[in-house]
């Protein structure tokens, strides 16, 4: 059995004294603060991406602060969603103020894992003597992750605000457990340790694991039995596990089996796909990937499209190479438990997706954003032995030798950066080092679509399809391109191949019958509208063009309904209200039709048509209504 362990509080050695006393030097600090500051720097000019587009531009719960249940109420991270709603509140859709808000949260995080090193390396006093360079070393490891472009996409890529959160809280549900052992007012700082574990559970379910590294801690650090963290302090791990009951009151659990719960079938057991064990094949290499990355970042991806592993020898390299570094950890736990724990806590924060629950986008870089502190601790501490073998007095070198590593992390940072500022850049960046990603290839031809490059959007979109035949968003995004170029009959034959491969796709039908109506087809277009149109069409745009084909086929009653729902999504359309006016004359109410093209004129009084019509029927002077 292990002596028990001491209490630094009490019975300390002159040199542990000292070394609590250790303060990082001025001149370290205003270097790392330069460092930081040009690496991020270029980072608040980033664009919103991918997913920010839905969670943030076309999400309507985040455009009201108040009541929160009916903004929240049903939200997978309700902390999450209610930051957002504080940026749209203050900034409206400016990014600007989102990645301030994100880079705060960085820094803070970056605060946090300084705090729980040094108690960490404090405790681990025990193993060697002190040398006083704790705060140095913590110093070091809250640095050299701080300015790691590995970072980039859990600080850039906005959304992604939900991992950079949760981390936030992993760490601080760490450090108030350890804070309370070392400290006094246990209860205090136990409490708070259960209520940081709550909070990043309602940002990101990957929390989950927290508990059970504060266990690991403890093992590592505090108890000297095994059984001692049950024994003295079940209270504690009382309250942990039943954080755990977040997961069931938003869904999450339910996520894993049934996808509708908050999403389209892009996590749990349901993805069709990858499998359970093609995932779990696959992550080995994924892994090796990650660590490789985070020794030398040299190539970053927004968008990997890992392609799954289907035969178990293509994985069994990458994982002896997994199963080693575990084993160690496992080993280090007995002998170097500070470092075995360090060693664990890495794959425990990548198992919820890093392990046997199947994920749609296998490999993204978002998710080491926490694991990598595990990374960089090891590095760090590996640093300091060989300094201290070199040069057993002073922190000064290995200081030196750590903000050189910062300031080479802080440029690739801030090269990284630069993707981030457009769509187009960051696809283009994409494709350069994954040329087969045909996702990519869908994403940039819709960016260059939507400028009016549809040439180039065009070819992009047949590369793709040549990659991915039968991909019906690539197909759909390939007609509507062709469709605005003016190859109408082309767009027509491939919208009406998408819909024999699946006819119940309301986009494609309005797609068609829009490029149908432009060939001056309006019956075929009218039934393919009836086919597409539903009640929750939120384009003003489509019902007029709907009520145009509806017009010209004899149905007035419809025509006159459409237009009427157009014009409550778009209420200043003045040649919508001229339309109605045409439809009502139509309809033998002229008084109605008089009405609305006053309502036109009022609009826009250059409206001639209206004006002309208002006359013909003894309108008056087409002034505003009467």
């Amino acid at each position: 059995m292990s002596a028990p362990r001491r209490n630094p509080r009490k019975g300390s050695t002159p040199s542990e004294q000292a070394a609590v006393r250790a303060r990082v030097p001025v001149w370290a600090i205003a270097i790392a603060l330069l460092i930081f500051g040009c690496a991020w720097a270029n980072s608040l000019g980033g664009a919103f991406l991918l997913d920010d587009l839905v969670h943030i531009v076309g999400n309507p719960k985040i455009r009201s602060l108040w009541p929160p249940w009916e903004c929240f109420g049903d939200s997978a991270r309700p902390i999450v969603d209610l930051s957002l709603a504080v940026n749209f509140a203050i900034g409206r859709l400016d990014p600007a103020g989102y990645h301030v808000v994100n880079l705060l949260i960085h820094l803070a995080t970056g605060a946090a894992i300084y705090l729980l090193a040094c108690r960490v390396l404090r405790a681990r006093r025990r193993e060697r003597e002190s040398d006083g360079h704790d705060a140095a070393v913590a110093f070091a490891i809250a640095l050299l992750w701080l300015v790691h472009p590995l970072t980039t996409q859990g600080v850039t890529y906005v959304i992604q605000r939900g991992e950079s959160l949760m981390s936030l809280f992993y760490v601080l549900t760490l450090y108030c457990f350890l804070r309370g052992e070392q400290d006094a007012e246990r209860g205090v700082w136990f409490t708070a340790s259960v209520v940081s574990c709550a909070a990043g559970l309602l940002c990101k379910g990957v929390m989950v694991t927290a508990p059970v590294a504060v266990l690991l801690l403890d093992w590592a650090i505090v108890s000297a039995t095994w059984k001692e963290p049950f024994m003295r302090r079940w209270k504690l791990y009382v309250g942990l596990a039943a954080t755990w009951g977040v997961l069931f009151a938003l869904g999450l659990v339910q996520l894993l089996f049934r996808p509708e719960t908050h999403g389209a079938g892009t996590v749990g057991f349901s993805v069709s796909s990858v499998t359970p064990k093609e995932y779990v094949l696959t992550q080995a290499g994924v892994l090796v990937h990650y660590l490789r990355l985070s020794a030398w970042p040299d190539t970053l991806v927004f968008d990997y499209l890992w392609p799954p592993v289907t035969d178990f020898r293509d994985a069994i390299i990458p994982g002896i190479v997994v199963l080693c570094i575990l084993v160690a950890g496992l080993i280090l736990m007995a002998r170097r438990r500070a470092i075995g724990f360090v060693v664990l806590t890495f794959f425990l924060i990548l198992a919820p997706t890093s392990s046997i629950v199947p994920i749609s986008d296998l490999c993204v870089e978002h998710r080491m954003y926490l694991p990598l502190v595990c990374f960089v601790a090891i590095f760090v501490l590996a640093l300091h032995a060989v300094a201290r073998r070199i040069r057993p007095g002073s922190a000064t070198g290995f200081l030196v030798v750590v903000l050189i590593i910062a300031g080479l992390l802080g440029l690739r940072t801030h090269l990284r950066n630069r993707d981030y500022a457009s769509d187009e850049i960051m696809w283009r960046s994409v494709i350069a080092e994954r040329p087969e990603n045909y996702r990519a290839m869908d994403h940039l031809g819709t960016t260059l679509m939507e400028s009016g490059r549809v040439e180039e959007a065009i070819s992009l979109f047949k590369e793709a399809l040549r990659i991915k035949p039968g991909m019906t968003v690539i197909e759909n995004n390939l007609a509507n391109c062709l469709a605005q170029s003016g190859e109408l009959e082309e767009a027509i034959a491939l919208y009406r191949k998408i819909l024999v491969d699946d006819p119940a796709l309301p986009r494609t039908h309005l797609n068609l019958a829009l490029a149908l109506q432009m060939a001056g087809r309006d019956g075929e277009a009218v039934t393919h509208y009836d086919a597409g149109m539903s009640n929750d069409v939120p384009e003003g745009g489509a019902w007029r063009n709907y009520a145009l084909v509806l017009q010209k086929v004899g149905r007035l009653a419809d025509a006159e309904a459409a237009l009427r729902r157009a014009l409550k999504l778009m209420p200043g359309d003045a040649e919508g209200y001229r339309l109605l006016g045409s439809v009502l004359e139509r309809r033998g109410q002229p008084a109605a039709a008089v009405d609305a093209y006053r309502a036109a004129l009022r609009i826009d009084p250059t409206n001639a048509a209206a004006r002309a019509r208002l006359d013909q029927l003894g309108g008056g002077n087409g002034q505003g209504p009467r």
